[in-house]
Formats: C-alpha cells, structure tokens, sequence
C-alpha cells in the first residue's frame, strides 16, 4: 500500500467515507488480467476491465500479443480447440473498457494499440490523455465523460476517423480551436464542463449530427453554427446565452433543439427548419410568439415554453398543425385564442401559472380535453 501522502485526494477521501474500500497496488492490477481475459480478448478483439478497481492498467493491456510464459499457455490452450480458435488466428484489440476505475494516468504506450476503433475511459480520475492517443488512427469511438481533464493534447487532434467523441463531465474552460480537424465526427457532447465560447471552426463539423452543450456557461455561438447542415440535435440548455444565431433556418435536419435555461429575450427566425419536431425553450425571457414562427414549423410536435414572459398568443398558432404538446405554463398570458381547440392532435396543453380570465380556474384544474371543449364551445358560439 502506498503511503498516505502519494494516494490522491480523492481516494483519501473515499477511504474517510468507507474505511474497509480497499485501494489496489500495481501487482493485484497485474492479477486483474488473467489467462482466460487474455484469451478471450485474443479471440474477440475486446477486453473488457470495466469496474475492476484498477488503480492502474495492467501493462500487459499493452502488449497482449508478446511472448511470455503466460502467453505461451494461453496459445496452447487456443492450439487445443478448433481451427477457427487458433493462436494464429487472434485478433488485435478493437475494443477496450477502462471505465469506472480509479485511474489518474494512461501510459503513452497505448499507442502500440493501433488497431483500437472504441476506447472508454470514462468515470476515473484522469487529468490527462498521453500524446500517444493520436497514434490511434483507427479510432472511431472515444468516451472520457466524468474525468478531470482541462486540456486535450495536441497530437489528439490527428483522430480523423473519429465519429463520436464524448468530453462531458470534465473540466474544460475551453474548446481547442483544432477541434475543427475531426471532420469524421457525428455526435460530440461536451456538456457539464465550465466552457464560456465555442471556436469558429465548428462549422467545419459538416457531419455532425448531434452536438451537446448544455450546463455549460456559453454566452453567444458563433455564426458558423449554421452550417453544419446534417445536425439533427442541438442541445444548449443550461447556458448563459441571451440569443440564437438570427439564421437558425440554415440547420435544415434540425429536429430536436433544447434551449431550456437560459437568457433568450426573443425567437430566432426558424424559417427552412421544417424538419423540426421539438423545441424546447422553457426558462427564458421571451415575450412574444412571432405569427411567421407558427408559419415555418409543418413539423413541430413539441413546443416548451414555460416560464418566459409571453402576455399573448397569435391566431397563427392554429396552423401547428402537427403540434401534440404545447406547454405555456408560468407566463403572463390572459386569455387563449379559440383557434387552439382547431390542433387535431394536441393532447396536452399546460397553463397553469397564468392569470387566464376568459376561462374558469375549475375549468384549467380539469386538463387539456376540458380546455379544449371550452374553446370550441365558445368558437361556436360566436360562429353561430
């Protein structure tokens, strides 16, 4: 066991809280890789050492294919079975899980793993990547959630086949500007981080299907945003941000895009988004519900806007025609449109928080059917 003073911070405290946790020296992470791991990962091109307490990687993870005794028996049982099972017949590692340990550093030599296409470190402590990382060229999969790192390594940014990359959890002030070099990437979270602006090569991104930002601390985007074309999920809640890029139209595949949580005063305008199917934008200070919005938006199934400041609802609302869920609670809206009652598939519609007087507060407390039934009465009424 390590003296008190070289054990982390982190690992001293959680021994304060369970005094039987025990942490594992470097030989009993050596134990943790035994001959049947080593020969199913042989076999299958994975190795799985996910939640094994590891303080540190066996360094054998390094090397699985060097000859050594253990590795002498491993090939003698694989000679054993059939053909197909062969020693000379294994594969190179594809796939290694690391997650849920308790490592503070990867070794460089995890370059000698090239043909690595999926790694996953997250839930350690690392504060770190090595620069070998960028010699894994093959990699197309890599997830570092829930770690402490600041900072990527340069040589990280030569990952060009990488397609999904996942930075959430740490503590990144900041996004490399050489972000934009991973031209191959398709979904990229890097939400719960403390990053306050995005580089203007994100647009570069031209692949990027899902971007995840939120609870972060982002003021503005940059206007280059709008051309990643083939983003399908945007997700900016829980920022500081006070607008939308004014061209949000451009993100023509858009169709999710959670706003929730910030500081918008007004709509963008969101014409040529007609793939969009949920917009969420509750907690913002919105005043108004522009008509050339309800205008654009063929798809729309969800639409959030709670707690803003709307005082009034436009007639065009009825031409959501698609809308299922439109929640308005918390707002400073008076009356509701009749129109509302003309949406076939509105099933819930939330107004609670409102000082609605055209409606009885009995008639509200009974539900969005209610409501409606309400709305179409009096549409009728004035029909008649």
């Amino acid at each position: 066991m390590k003296a008190r003073s070289q054990i982390p911070r982190s690992r001293i405290r959680e021994q304060a809280l369970n005094p039987v946790f025990h942490f594992q020296d470097k030989n009993e992470d050596n134990q943790i890789l035994t001959r049947s791991r080593i020969k199913q990962a042989l076999k299958s091109g994975v190795l799985n050492l996910s939640g094994k307490g590891l303080a540190s990687v066996p360094e054998k993870v390094w090397n699985l294919s060097d000859s050594d005794e253990n590795e002498k028996e491993v090939r003698y049982d694989l000679n054993r079975t059939n053909d197909e099972e062969s020693w000379w017949n294994q594969k190179s590692l594809t796939s290694l899980d690391l997650s849920s340990n308790t490592l503070t550093t990867i070794s460089d030599n995890i370059q000698n793993l090239a043909d690595l296409t999926v790694l996953n470190l997250q839930d350690n402590a690392l504060t770190s990547l090595p620069n070998g990382v960028g010699a894994l060229t093959k990699l197309t999969k890599l997830t570092v959630s829930r770690n402490k790192l600041t900072e990527l390594p340069e040589s990280f940014f030569q990952l060009k086949e990488l397609k999904h990359l996942n930075l959430s959890h740490n503590e990144f002030a900041e996004m490399n500007p050489n972000i934009s070099d991973l031209i191959m990437l398709e979904t990229l979270d890097v939400s719960f981080n403390s990053i306050n602006s995005l580089p203007g090569g994100v647009g570069f991104l031209v692949r990027l299907q899902q971007l995840t930002l939120n609870n972060n601390h982002l003021t503005e985007l940059p206007n280059d945003i709008v051309n990643l074309r083939k983003l399908q999920k945007l997700d900016l809640s829980k920022n500081d941000l006070k607008l939308l890029p004014p061209v949000m139209g451009e993100l023509r595949r858009l169709e999710c895009l959670y706003v929730q949580h910030n500081d918008v005063g007004e709509l963008p305008d969101f014409t040529g988004c007609e793939a969009l199917k949920e917009l969420h934008i509750s907690n913002n200070f919105i005043k108004t519900l522009p008509a050339d919005f309800c205008e654009n938006l063929p798809q729309l199934k969800v639409l959030d806007l709670r707690d803003n400041k709307i005082e009034q609802l436009p007639d065009e609302i009825a031409l959501l025609a698609s809308l299922t869920r439109l929640d308005l609670s918390n707002n400073t809206i008076s009356s509701l449109p009749s129109c509302l009652s003309t949406l076939a598939h509105l099933v819930s519609l939330q107004v609670e928080g409102n000082p609605i007087r055209s409606i009885r507060r009995d008639i509200i407390q009974c539900g969005t059917q209610r409501i409606l039934k309400t709305l179409r009465e009096r549409d009728g009424t004035k029909a008649a």
